[in-house]
């Protein structure tokens, strides 16, 4: 796995320009050139506005008591949808649209929160979460309860005087 990202990204150059030399056979010049200015513009108008409502969601999930983990990745995968736009080239626009799409984008957050219990598991083996209640006496109720019986000091361990 850590070595797809290094080949992929350097792949990614070769798809864009296969991707610019084949669209642009069939669009011409001047709709090459109009669809990848109007997805960067598309990018553009997701990230000023669209990511902008995470403080606001962020609020609501803390007045619901709930933490805003799900909020937030649906905003970063918004996010990174609406730069992948910004970036020349079809199949990174290809990507950013997806992203888009809110049932590919909650399938990718199910995947991504998949992968991270599975590899906290992994790490940590199993988790069990309890809660317990300490029901022994604490050490000085026993002595106060010994010296009662036995007439003793429980300070000094001694007779009492």
């Amino acid at each position: 796995m850590p070595l797809i990202l290094p080949f992929f990204l350097l792949a990614l150059p070769a798809i864009e320009i296969a991707g610019f030399v084949v669209i642009g056979d069939r669009l011409g010049v001047s709709g090459t050139l109009l669809a990848t200015f109007g997805t960067a513009a598309l990018g553009l108008f997701t990230l000023r506005f669209q990511v902008a409502s995470l403080p606001a969601r962020a609020r609501a999930a803390f007045a619901r008591n709930g933490p805003p983990v799900a909020e937030a990745m649906v905003e970063l995968l918004r996010a990174l949808g609406g730069v992948l736009l910004l970036i020349p080239g079809f199949f990174t626009d290809f990507v950013g649209l997806l992203l888009l799409i809110p049932v590919i984008r909650l399938g990718v957050i199910y995947l991504i929160l998949k992968r991270m219990t599975a590899h906290q598991a992994a790490r940590e083996g199993a988790i069990i979460d309890a809660s317990y209640t300490d029901v022994t006496q604490a050490p000085t109720d026993r002595q106060v309860e010994e010296s009662d019986r036995d007439g003793e000091d429980p300070a000094s361990g001694g007779p009492p005087r």
